[in-house]
């Protein structure tokens, strides 16, 4: 099913009148057969072609800047994810970078303090990307979506509810890519990225209700549109955490933890319709 048609219920909500909808997305022949692994996206790597821009004075506090020509296609913040943690950094979304200013669009693609970098887990790694979004905004005058994929993608919908006042009308929204919006939940789990709940907490395991939910998506208002993106055979965020008010939903077929990050698979093809969807519902 096309977004289109996930959309045309929720984009009501947010005023939008006039919008001419896409088919679906266009899914290439030679599409690589998904579910993909992590390996296979780290062979896709080539040395980043992207700006680099400090926006604080800790080694990882920087931005890629894949910058397009004129046109009034918008800028993308893609956050990346790896359990919130200093072992994995944005190498693994540079592919997906190139391939979004492929197709016109500016491209931000932020590093942050995680766990195990001082001043990285709550809150310094939202302020990190609060701050990458206000350098963003600062230096380009384009539109604005946000897009994060697993901890990146919960890390981008709370950037989202901090900065939607501020940003009014220049938020196009944002597409959440296996985004865990429901740490209470998600760190009940045993997987190696739920246990990286707590120490991204910075608990001891005694933690409280309420310490979850104040950094948890789920418990938030969005303003702007919000899709929910994942991948009906991901096992390391699952349904649970497909669950925020207000958000359109779509669960791509065959699709694992990291094909909808993937240039090559079917659910990128997804991932660029949902984009395509709510920048023409912005227009």
């Amino acid at each position: 099913m096309p977004f289109s048609s996930l959309l045309l219920p929720r984009l009501s909500v947010f005023a939008v009148l006039t919008l001419s909808f896409l088919s679906g997305a266009e899914v290439k022949a030679d599409a690589v057969k998904m579910p993909v692994s992590f390996g296979d996206l780290e062979a896709l790597i080539q040395p980043a072609s992207g700006e680099a821009i400090t926006y604080g004075e800790a080694p990882t506090q920087s931005v890629l800047r894949y910058e397009v020509g004129p046109s009034t296609r918008p800028m993308i913040m893609l956050v990346h994810g790896g359990c919130w943690s200093a072992e994995y950094s944005r190498d693994y979304l540079l592919p997906m970078a190139t391939a979004l200013q492929d197709r016109g669009f500016e491209v931000w693609l932020p590093e942050y303090r995680r766990v195990g970098d001082e001043g990285g887990g709550w809150p310094g790694s939202l302020a990190d990307i609060l701050a990458a979004v206000d350098l963003a905004t600062s230096l380009s005058d384009r539109s604005l979506l946000l897009m994060g994929h697993s901890a990146g993608g919960h890390l981008a919908l709370l950037a989202q509810s901090e900065r939607q006042k501020a940003l009014g009308a220049r938020l196009i929204g944002n597409v959440a890519l296996a985004g865990i919006t429901d740490l209470w939940r998600y760190g009940a789990g045993d997987n190696s990225c739920q246990q990286m709940v707590v120490p991204f907490l910075g608990g001891d395991g005694s933690l409280s209700r309420t310490d979850y939910d104040v950094a948890s998506p789920q418990v938030r208002s969005y303003t702007h549109p919000v899709i929910l993106m994942r991948g009906e055979v991901d096992s390391i965020v699952g349904p649970d955490q497909m669950e925020l008010a207000g958000a359109s939903r779509s669960i791509v077929p065959d699709a694992g933890h990291f094909d909808l990050v993937h240039p090559e698979t079917p659910a990128f093809a997804a991932v660029l319709d949902a984009i395509e969807t709510l920048v023409s519902a912005s227009q």
